[in-house]
């Protein structure tokens, strides 16, 4: 059995962060000024962590023009904690007698230019970060490739930072697929758009007023969608990982 997993290098590196500081030449304090807010945020809203001076439409265009400078202006994610706990996972499956034969994380790199000399210096970064014993590779997939259908070909798992772009160009024909054996991980965040009002949920699906529940279950019979906490895909917090999520859970049991 093998455990391959797709994962975006924008997972791994907060370049959110990146596009802020090297892009909109925005303090990083200020953007993480505002307590957990960074962590637990449920759409992008540039104009919460900037006091209005960018907006939505600035920042998704300074976003799209990342660059290697944002990548140097941006930090790790807890998306490394995380792969590391699932190739624990694997290893404690082998242990119990499901044959593992290898544990595999493919970085798809694009839209970065990275000369070989710093794939290298990601492929070794990451292998000491998750697991030696873990097959580490780099690999540049545009969009228009990358496909659900064609992702399940060779990989279990994609881990995704923004949902709705990637899947734009398939949303049209998706419905005419049969149900496509990948598992899509991704932040559970707001995109492009405002987030749906309880109305609109209640319109559409009547079990659930959750955006994120409803956005889930669209898609089971397309693919597993499963949507993780933003925080996870954002820089790391000095709580460490485990107590960041309690308290972004803790804190959004207080909201509701």
């Amino acid at each position: 059995m093998k455990s391959n997993v797709l994962i975006e290098l924008d997972c791994l590196l907060d370049t959110r962060i990146g596009t802020y500081v090297s892009k909109l030449g925005i303090d990083i304090n200020e953007v993480l000024s505002k307590g957990l807010l960074w962590w637990q945020r449920m759409s992008e809203e540039p104009e919460r962590f900037t006091d209005g001076r960018v907006t939505l439409d600035e920042y998704k265009e300074a976003y799209a023009k990342r660059d290697i400078d944002t990548l140097k202006h941006s930090f790790v994610t807890n998306v490394t904690d995380h792969l590391m706990r699932v190739s624990q996972t694997m290893r404690k499956e082998e242990f119990r007698g499901r044959e593992i034969e290898e544990v595999i994380v493919t970085i798809n790199y694009y839209p970065y230019q990275l000369t070989e000399e710093m794939i290298q210096g990601y492929i070794e970064a990451i292998k000491h970060t998750v697991s030696l014993d873990t097959i580490v590779r780099m690999v540049s997939i545009p969009p228009e490739k990358a496909h659900p259908r064609i992702l399940a070909e060779t990989y279990e798992t994609y881990m995704v930072y923004n949902f709705e772009q990637w899947l734009e160009p398939f949303a049209k024909t998706l419905h005419n697929e049969s149900k496509i054996p990948i598992t899509v991980v991704s932040p559970a965040i707001w995109f492009n758009r405002p987030m749906p009002t309880v109305e609109d949920l209640t319109n559409y699906l009547e079990e659930t007023t959750d955006p994120f529940k409803a956005l889930i279950t669209m898609f089971l019979a397309t693919f597993e969608l499963d949507l993780i906490p933003v925080g996870v895909y954002s820089l790391r917090h000095p709580l460490g990982y485990n107590k960041l999520l309690d308290a972004i859970t803790m804190s959004s049991e207080q909201s509701h």
